[in-house]
């Protein structure tokens, strides 16, 4: 029995080279294997040293987990620049107050 010509063919499983990988994410393999080193991205299968496959229902469930939902924040009536002025405000550091002249040195200047 020899091997499908088509990976579709024949296969429940199709695996996809690091490349496809790569196109369908619009990511450079580069991404990809920093990503492997690092224990992100899709689960992958690895055949010897050099031979890495991403399982198709693997990259989908992986894109499927990135899904977020987008959340409006509504702020309230009164909010607006003025909020963010006077965080800034509480933030900033009081100024240095200038030493005032002492009793002692007036004196001596009017002697």
């Amino acid at each position: 029995m020899g091997r499908p010509t088509n990976p579709q063919e024949g296969s429940a499983e199709q695996l996809l080279r690091c490349e496809q990988v790569a196109a369908l994410l619009n990511l450079t393999e580069v991404t990809l294997a920093e990503w492997r080193r690092l224990g992100k991205g899709p689960t992958y299968v690895r055949f010897g040293l050099r031979c890495v496959r991403y399982r198709a229902r693997d990259v989908e469930s992986w894109i499927a987990s990135q899904e977020v939902q987008p959340t409006r924040l509504v702020a309230p009536p009164q909010a607006g620049l003025g909020q963010y002025l006077d965080r800034a405000r509480a933030l900033r550091p009081a100024p240095m107050e200038t030493a005032k002249p002492s009793e002692h040195s007036r004196r001596g200047e009017s002697s």
